[in-house]
């Protein structure tokens, strides 16, 4: 029998950031945009796809495919197929820029709903670089700093937001306008916090807020070791990042960690979910792990808007990422909503570890 929807999960979900176009090229060369001559590596990201362009003689490079691209693209993406009958549309809120990449963007199936602001600057792009002389891919990106700030969105109160990588310096426009709104709305708007590489980077007063009114952090271990003021050697175990973290003011926080696949805390209760990894999967190689995180993250904020518990929302970012790893882009192993009841069903023995943290423990964390 169907479950009872969660009335969050009839109304729109809002996904928020900056899209970016990939434009993939092949050289028949080894490349190395990292390094000028061999030698010197570059000072920024523009400076290696100049260089990019300059070497098309020595490195003639190959256009072979564009297509948007990002964590705003990726996650909106997911939480679209991941959609049940009668759950609210998505609706990803974006920026785009006007230059020879804006169809690419408007005409994306991924942004058939998307309620778009246009703005005369160019939008942010990543070059991908592959060879056939090295299979490692190389990636250079220019992220324009003019791409203007804000929600613009309008229409019904949102069931969900999830908000993530938003580009332009000012981001932090948008940071504050997405908390005042789930402030205005409370519990009838989940709130997901996902930060991008410029909020960490800046680490503003305004991402700091809107984490404090998250229902939902989600991070990779990195990210949450830089939120917390720690650099990527700390000694840290990861029950003390967990509790450091969630003292940031978010409900729930969920953590990936590679191959030691994913945690989250809840209160004092702390949950680890191992990389799903099924005998029927095996056979099928490692693709790339492009929109691996992206996939988890989505997957569980998403059983958390539907209303499962914590434990089956790990189950089910664990499933996702497990298909799309399997598959050369960052979208063709998204799972749907079937398929994922499916892998549920049919893997009653892939469940978390459940700790429970000691009281003592958990409060010395809570007031280090």
């Amino acid at each position: 029998m169907p479950r009872e929807l969660e009335p969050r999960a009839q109304r729109p979900t809002g996904v928020i950031g900056t899209p970016n176009v990939d434009i993939l090229t092949h050289s028949e060369r080894a490349f190395h945009p990292r390094l000028e001559g061999g030698k010197q590596p570059f000072a920024t990201p523009e400076a290696a796809i100049r260089h990019i362009i300059r070497s098309r003689i020595a490195y003639p490079l190959e256009e072979v495919a564009s297509s948007p691209a990002g964590n705003t693209t990726n996650v909106s993406n997911a939480f679209d197929i991941l959609r049940r009958p009668n759950d609210g549309a998505v609706i990803p809120v974006i920026t785009v820029g006007r230059d020879g990449h804006t169809e690419t963007l408007r005409n994306a199936p991924v942004f058939r709903d998307a309620q778009i602001t246009e703005y005369d600057g160019p939008n942010a792009v990543g070059i991908i670089v592959t060879s056939e002389a090295n299979t490692d891919r190389t990636i250079a990106s220019i992220k324009p700093e003019e791409i203007p700030g804000g929600f613009n969105y309008e229409g019904p109160t949102l069931g969900a937001i999830y908000l993530t990588s938003v580009g332009g310096k000012d981001w932090s426009k948008t940071y504050a306008q997405v908390t005042d709104y789930k402030r205005l709305h409370g519990a009838d708007t989940l709130l997901a916090v996902s930060p991008g590489s410029l909020q960490l980077a800046e680490k503003g007063p305004e991402l700091y807020d809107a984490i404090k009114q998250a229902d939902i952090l989600l991070g990779n271990k990195e990210e949450a070791l830089d939120l917390i003021g720690e650099g990527p050697n700390s000694h840290l175990s990861m029950h003390e990042i967990l509790i450091r973290t969630q003292e940031l003011g978010a409900n729930l926080v969920y953590v990936t960690d590679g191959k030691e696949g994913a945690y989250a805390i809840e209160g004092n209760t702390v949950y680890h979910m191992p990389p799903f990894a099924p005998k029927e999967l095996q056979t099928k190689p490692h693709k790339n792990t492009l929109g691996a995180g992206d996939s988890a993250s989505a997957a569980f904020a998403k059983a958390i808007l539907e209303g499962l518990p914590v434990r089956e929302a790990m189950r089910r970012a664990a499933f996702n990422p497990s298909s799309v790893i399997r598959e050369e882009d960052a979208h063709s192993g998204q799972l749907d909503y079937i398929a994922m009841e499916d892998l549920s069903a049919n893997h009653p023995e892939f469940q978390p570890t459940v700790t429970i943290l000691k009281t003592d423990v958990f409060f010395a964390g809570a007031q280090a």
